[in-house]
């Protein structure tokens, strides 16, 4: 018997959770933005030209066998681009279909392109081009090494990656703060209590909650109110997650807060005003500005090993001071 010649292929987009067939060849979006595919099969020529493939959807093609040997027939190779505006262009090709492609489930990550066997860990397959824009910073080229991935880690292990940490810190530009909230942006775990409730009331809610002092609002079971609570949280560490419908927010920005511990606190300095410096530990600086005639308040940094900077002003108070964002710096008052 003859093998059967291989007609045109089925394609189809379809969600991630629906359950599929294990004899289709599967193309899985986690890349976290939506990219364009083009798949040409070159045993039939048939090109099925550019196509968006959206964050969260698959391609999947259910290959032509051969009736003799169970040997795939067709050979289906495919290109892939990644492209924001902002920062970087990407792209990558492969075999999707064929015996030559030694898999048959591929999850398209930040870092590369993942073959998924059937226990759900992934290995690295093929690595992207990338194509920095004049004005982004430098897009690391390091070598990426897989690491130890247990079932039902493959959405997340792109977070070991140099590019993508990268690429994480670029997207962090895209967020649009309204003072201490913003649409599309979330914050890695610390989750301390979530309830359900409308996106406007999601911080207020976190005020009221012993402990919160940050939370992320998402559409999951009609409006989810995430709680967390970080010790000195900062904005910067939201990361940008390309869901318009998300609300992520803190109460306090501690990135621009000087968090006082009774007269001194760190990360803070007093413009002007020097009477003298002394090199010293920063621990003995507020009590030697205290026997320095005429001191009011001081700074300490770790300028030439560690240096007091006394100061004098009449009716010097705290809130006279700036925050620095160098948490070796300590400032005070008498």
């Amino acid at each position: 018997m003859d093998p059967i010649a291989p007609g045109p292929l089925d394609i189809i987009l379809i969600p991630f959770f629906n359950a599929l067939n294990n004899k289709l060849n599967l193309l899985q979006n986690y890349y976290g933005m939506d990219l364009q595919v083009r798949c040409v099969d070159t045993t039939t020529k048939y090109d099925y030209g550019w196509r968006k493939l959206e964050k969260g959807y698959e391609i999947t093609i259910k290959p032509s066998l051969s009736m003799v040997t169970g040997e795939i027939l067709d050979q289906v190779y495919c290109y892939v681009k990644a492209f924001n505006e902002e920062f970087v262009n990407a792209d990558v090709e492969f075999w999707f279909v064929s015996q030559k492609a030694e898999c048959t489930q591929f999850s398209i990550q930040r870092n590369g392109i993942f073959c998924i066997g059937e226990n759900g860990i992934g290995y690295k397959k093929y690595d992207w081009k990338y194509y920095p824009l004049p004005t982004s910073s430098k897009v690391p080229t390091t070598t990426y090494i897989v690491p130890n991935v247990q079932p039902g880690d493959i959405q997340i292990i792109d977070k070991f990656s140099e590019y993508s940490s990268w690429l994480t810190e670029q997207e962090k530009k895209l967020i649009q703060w309204n003072g201490n909230w913003a649409f599309a942006c979330d914050f890695a775990g610390y989750n301390l209590v979530n309830e359900k409730t409308s996106g406007e009331r999601c911080g207020s809610r976190c005020s009221e909650v012993k402990g919160c002092t940050h939370f992320t609002w998402t559409d999951f079971n009609g409006g989810t109110c995430w709680m967390k609570s970080k010790y000195r949280i900062m904005r910067s560490e939201a990361f940008y997650t390309y869901n318009t419908k998300m609300v992520c927010g803190v109460l306090v920005d501690y990135s621009q807060a000087i968090v006082w511990n009774g007269n001194w606190a760190f990360a803070c300095d007093f413009k002007g005003y020097d009477l003298t410096n002394q090199i010293m530990p920063g621990d003995k600086c507020g009590g030697r500005c205290s026997q320095v005639k005429g001191c009011t308040h001081f700074t300490w940094s770790n300028y030439n090993g560690g240096t007091c900077w006394m100061k004098s002003k009449s009716g010097i108070t705290k809130t006279d001071a700036f925050y620095t964002g160098d948490n070796s710096m300590v400032c005070g008052i008498l």
